[in-house]
């Protein structure tokens, strides 16, 4: 994906074209008491081989008119607010104080760093746009989630541990979110937020492999990578996860790009990645690249569906023959859990939570306090259930939703750009995040990973990449108009 430099430092002010499309249409027929003629039969036939229906004039059932709160200013700003986003996580994925002694002192960085960036971002957003946050669909359903998580504590089992997993975790990630979609104005911006999730994960991955084999596993185990860096992707599931997550983003950036080096970059980072993934020995991990995969493989192959899945079958085979020792025997207990005390023990936690959301459907048991009940204090090592125990039935129900919007968004996106050659680029990132995102649907089954940064980031990635596209035709009118005073002020005429 190459960066537009005149995208920059806007942001979106209309909707998306189907959207405005659909509304002019609507305009039209209710002015002239008529629809408005065919496309051109070349339109016809493009849509027709891409396997699309028509999205003109009528809008799509499941698209809705786009809301006041989606309508964006062009103001520039947050320029701070992002350095200390950036900073901020980059701390977080590397955490340089464990590398030496040198850096100890970056311990507290975070913290500080974490009340500068809340500061200015709210000084900042007051002042260029009046109000806290932006507010698309997926902030009000994260916001109202938050509510019930918030009233989950007074009910909660032990409150001071709800609290805990409030404060510590789960409020953090909502801060980011709503930072990230507010600050991420600009496609520079969110390409540089990209490589440094991306170059996370080739940074694992690398220390996974190094590490791999160098642990004596007891007689019943197997060897498990992981890496040495005490971060929230420090456990190999948690690692296999975003490693999950970050695969296809690499792919559709390396589809994206025209440069070699970049398509070397991106095209190595995803391979080593993958191995990465296979040296876990993660069953959530394995089932979320296949269905990462197999998104991919049905999204970029529309025109030949059957080879493409005859190369993902080819694929899975490959990784059973070249993955490391034991890894098809350990997946082989994806389809009989009764061969092993760890996947036996999963179903287990399954069906303790579905038991606690059934008992306390209304406020769960509270946040944070399914290991109070669990076997072994052990987590739900389900996203979906996590909610559902431990916040009620309409936490979950917001929970899903939320995915939901985020799919739907990418959605409309690809919808709009697959015939049009000249948008590409924008095609292949958001066919790479909803590969991203059905990973994590299918990878958090197996991890109580809910109130952590995974899909909050690939949602707000989604958000901010919607309405940097939006933005294009706006910003190209922009540049027409400055083109078009430079010109005059030379005495020249202007373009048409």
């Amino acid at each position: 994906m190459e960066i537009d430099s005149r995208s920059f430092d806007y942001e979106p002010v209309k909707p998306s074209r189907i959207n405005r499309r659909a509304r002019e249409q609507a305009n039209s027929v209710s002015e002239l008491g008529q629809s408005q003629p065919p496309l051109s039969k070349n339109r016809a036939d493009s849509l027709k081989e891409t396997g699309l229906q028509e999205v003109a004039p009528a809008l799509p059932k499941d698209e809705p008119l786009p809301s006041k709160t989606e309508v964006w200013s062009v103001r520039r700003g947050h320029t701070f607010s992002f350095i200390a986003l950036f900073v901020y996580v980059a701390i977080a994925y590397f955490r340089p104080y464990e590398l030496t002694s040198a850096l100890s002192w970056t311990v507290w960085l975070p913290f500080w760093l974490g009340i500068a960036m809340l500061a200015s971002f709210i000084v900042t957003q007051l002042t260029i746009e009046g109000n806290l946050t932006a507010r698309p669909r997926e902030v009000n359903l994260v916001l109202l989630l938050t509510v019930t998580a918030v009233l989950s504590i007074p009910v909660a089992a032990s409150a001071f541990d709800a609290w805990d997993t409030f404060s510590k975790v789960f409020i953090k990630t909502v801060l980011l979110f709503i930072i990230m979609i507010n600050v991420m104005r600009t496609e520079r911006r969110l390409k540089l937020m990209l490589f440094l999730a991306l170059a996370a994960g080739f940074y694992m991955s690398a220390l996974a492999l190094q590490n791999y084999g160098a642990a004596t596993p007891a007689p019943t185990d197997i060897a498990r990578a992981k890496a040495t860096i005490n971060n929230m992707f420090g456990e190999p599931n948690a690692m296999a996860l975003h490693l999950v997550t970050m695969i296809p983003i690499a792919i559709a950036m390396l589809l994206a790009s025209s440069n070699i080096l970049k398509k070397v970059l991106y095209g190595g980072g995803a391979l080593l990645m993958i191995a990465g993934n296979f040296t876990t020995q993660s069953r959530g991990g394995f089932l979320g690249i296949v269905a990462a995969g197999s998104v991919l493989a049905w999204k970029l192959g529309r025109r030949n569906r059957f080879l493409m899945i005859g190369v993902l079958v080819i694929a899975v085979a490959a990784t059973f023959a070249f993955a490391p020792g034991g890894y098809g025997e350990r997946m082989s207990t994806i389809l009989n859990p009764d061969s092993e005390s760890s996947a036996t023990s999963r179903r287990e936690l399954l069906k303790r939570s579905l038991l606690m959301t059934a008992a306390n459907p209304v406020f769960g048991i509270g946040i944070g306090n399914f290991p109070i009940v669990g076997q072994r204090g052990q987590t739900t090592h389900n996203a979906y259930t996590q909610v559902a125990a431990e916040m009620g039935v309409a936490a979950f129900i917001l929970y899903v939703l939320f995915l939901v919007a985020g799919y739907k968004r990418l959605r409309r996106m690809e919808r709009e750009t697959i015939i049009d050659q000249k948008l590409t680029r924008y095609y292949y990132l958001t066919v790479g995040l909803q590969a991203s995102l059905a990973g994590y649907l299918v990878g958090s089954f197996f991890l109580s990973v809910a109130y952590d940064w995974y899909v909050y980031f690939i949602i707000g990635y989604a958000i901010c990449f919607h309405r940097i596209y939006d933005l294009r035709e706006t910003v190209d009118d922009a540049q027409v108009e400055t083109t078009d005073e430079r010109l005059s002020n030379f005495g020249l005429k202007p373009s048409a």
